[in-house]
This record gives structure tokens, sequence and C-alpha cells, in this order.
């Protein structure tokens, strides 16, 4: 009987170290793939510190410059902006801006993408934060500025009265 339980005692020690090793060796590899995942997440943000890109409103009068982030550098009218009115310059500056956070969107996913993966989840973490940073799309702010202008209108009309395009 006593040397049954030796046996035992033996059996339960190797299964252990073995559950043990597996264990470290498991830890081992998470603070490898976590070591990779903070590199690949500097060159992402190495990357997207650096980037600037511009946007063009579709008649060419009005350049802008965005980071990453979608913020704007610098905006830059070329001579047939002279020629607008105000309400068309300023349509030509919000479509440049957004011609410009679209292509920054598109250029940081595939940054992303390229050094982390944007279908894992730090990848998919890492482009809303950017989304964030960017706030709503220009033109989606417009739209719903336009449709609260509307509302408003809506609102001032007397009671019972129906005006057209309110």
């Amino acid at each position: 009987m006593g040397g049954s339980r030796i046996r035992f005692a033996v059996r339960v020690g190797l299964m252990s170290d073995r559950l043990v090793e597996e264990r470290l060796s498991r830890i081992a590899e998470q603070v490898a793939q976590a070591q990779r995942n903070s590199e690949a997440t500097e060159r992402v943000r190495e990357q997207a510190d650096s980037l600037e890109v511009e946007g063009t409103s579709k008649g060419g009068e009005v350049t802008v410059v965005v980071d990453a982030a979608g913020r704007v550098r610098d905006v830059r009218f070329t001579a047939a902006s002279q020629v607008l009115s105000p309400s068309q310059l300023s349509a030509a500056v919000m479509e440049a801006i957004d011609t410009g956070r679209r292509d920054a969107a598109t250029r940081i996913h595939a940054i992303v993408d390229r050094h982390i993966g944007a279908d894992t989840g730090l990848g998919q973490a890492m482009l809303e934060a950017y989304e964030q940073m960017a706030g709503p799309k220009v033109g989606a702010t417009r739209r719903a500025q336009q449709a609260e202008e509307s509302r408003n209108k809506r609102r001032s009309a007397p009671p019972g009265l129906i005006f057209p395009g309110m």
C-alpha cells in the first residue's frame, strides 16, 4: 500500500509539471504577442502622425490638407474660387474637407490593416479611435443642420396653416 501512494504522488507531480509548462508556454506566447502588438501599434501611430492628405472640391476651386484625425491643416483657394458666391464657396470648402477626410480614413484603414489587421480586435479598436477623433462626417453634419433648420421652420408656422416647402 505504501508503494502505490508514492507512484500516485509521482504521477500527479509529472502531470502538474506538464500543466505548469503548458501554462508558462501560453503566457510566454501571450507576452510575445503583446510585444508584437505594441510594436505594430507604434508603427501605425508613427505613420498616422505624419499623414497629411489633400482634398479638393469637384470644381478645383478649393484644396484643403487634413491630418489622420481629419483636422484641417491648410486651405488653399484657386482663382476659380473668386467667382463663387459665399454659399458656393462654403459648399466647395466643405466638399474639399469631406473629400480629404474620406481619403485620410481610407489611408488609415490601409495602414492599420498592413501592420495589425483591420479585422482584428486591436485593429478595429484603433480604427474606431481614429473615427472618433475625426468627428462626424462634414456632409452628415450639414445634413443634420439642414434637417434641424427645416424642423425649426415647421415649428414657426401658425397652427392649422400649411406652407409649401415646410
